[in-house]
């Protein structure tokens, strides 16, 4: 029998020990670092699968809208 990755426990774990307000904090730093005086809002934001999904989350706050591919 063959051991299965299970996405949703994983992440699950993830958000309780590691996502903490701090590190969300750290990557909206980052990103707006990132990204400069780059406007979102009303932009499309592609995400193609890779991370812990805060590019998302920071994107949407900043406005855009969101295009994913898994």
């Amino acid at each position: 029998m063959t051991d299965q990755f299970d996405f949703g426990d994983n992440w699950l774990e993830f958000s309780v020990r590691v996502l903490t307000e701090k590190k969300v904090n750290e990557a909206r730093k980052d990103f707006q670092s990132l990204i400069g005086n780059y406007n979102l809002a009303g932009k499309s934001f592609l995400d193609i699968g890779f991370g812990q999904g805060l590019s998302l989350l920071i994107a949407t706050e900043m406005g855009a809208s969101l295009l994913v591919a898994i």
